[in-house]
Order: structure tokens, then sequence, then C-alpha cells
């Protein structure tokens, strides 16, 4: 499965209690994502609210793809979706093409 986590850089700080380090959210530049062609607009609702799945999965043909996208569009948590006119859902192409960056 890809999520944001597969893209993020290995953090630098180290747990005091597990010696471990986790990956940095902050590590992601999403301001650098390239659309090739314009991104899909859509009114957020309360289907997508309440199971994003569908629309990843009717876009992109996986459901996992959901934090990626509230990223790109600056929202905050799924909580928050209603909050928004619209959502840009990018071409296939281009958001695979930035989960491999």
């Amino acid at each position: 499965m890809i999520s944001r986590y597969s893209i993020m850089k290995e953090g630098v700080v180290i747990d005091s209690k597990t010696k471990e380090t986790y990956p940095d959210p902050l590590s992601i530049d999403f301001s650098s994502f390239e659309y090739t062609e314009p991104a899909i607009k859509v009114e957020p609702d309360e289907t997508i609210a309440q199971k994003p799945y569908l629309l990843m999965s009717a876009q992109y043909g996986v459901t996992y793809y959901d934090d990626i996208i509230l990223s790109l569009n600056n929202i905050p948590h799924l909580s928050k979706l209603m909050d928004f006119p619209f959502l840009l859902l990018p071409i296939n192409s281009d958001l695979r093409g930035f989960m491999k960056t």
C-alpha cells in the first residue's frame, strides 16, 4: 500500500524510550506537485466525507490515496472536508509520479 508514509524521509529525532526514528511528515513538499493536466474538481458531499475510499477507488483504482489528496488540497483532516468548496483530484499518472519521488 502506498501512502504519504511511503514518501516521507526518516526523521532525525530519536525516541528516548524506543531509540527509533520515525518518518517526518514535514519532509514531503506537497507544493512541488506537478500537474501535467488539469485536476478534476469535485464538490465534497457527505458520501465522500464518510466514505472517501469510494471516490479513491473510482478515480484511482485503489482506496488509499485519501491522505495524499487531502494534503494536496491543504485540508488538515477528513473531518474538515465539508468546510471546503471543492476538492482537486490530480490525474492518476500525476499522482503516481509524485508518489515515486
